[in-house]
């Protein structure tokens, strides 16, 4: 008899500490719940964070937000395949090198575009790609406008304009 009232005791004392702990665990899951809901709602803070810690710096270097802004859009392009490219996002960091090859053919940022393509394929493990790069590259001279110099047909002064 005196086995079965300790186990009784044992038994009503243990359910009380299980019961104390599920209580103690819903409280911090809500904390939790509520920490999760706050990084999801921020992912810009994260992404700080996350370049503090991984780089030491406070921020990453680089050109400024506010100078991409105001950033023609060849240039703001060329920046986001080289983020991408950081991230191992080597799709989208080739989509932007691409789209400032093909939509600014006469951009200054045609050259750099190529030969990052050129290191992101090279990352990627693709060697025939990235040597076609490489050699378009070295082959792109920085396009110069021509200035053509064309006649009025209601005067003979000359104009240049520029292509």
């Amino acid at each position: 008899m005196f086995k079965i009232i300790t186990l009784f005791l044992f038994s009503l004392a243990f359910a009380g500490c299980v019961s104390g702990l599920k209580k103690s665990t819903v409280g911090n899951s809500s904390i939790n719940n509520r920490i999760q809901r706050a990084s999801i709602k921020s992912p810009v803070n994260n992404e700080k964070r996350i370049m503090e810690e991984l780089t030491g710096q406070e921020r990453a270097t680089g050109p400024a937000a506010a100078d991409l802004k105001n950033a023609p859009l060849p240039t703001r392009h060329f920046y986001a395949g080289q983020r991408a490219a950081l991230q191992k996002n080597y799709i989208m960091a080739i989509k932007h090198f691409n789209t400032v090859i093909k939509k600014y053919p006469n951009s200054n940022q045609v050259k750099p575009a190529l030969l990052a393509k050129a290191q992101v394929y090279k990352e990627m493990g693709l060697a025939e790609p990235a040597q076609l790069n490489m050699t378009l590259a070295q082959r792109k001279i920085n396009f110069k406008p021509k200035k053509q110099i064309v006649r009025n047909s209601t005067s003979n002064k000359p104009q240049v304009i520029n292509r």
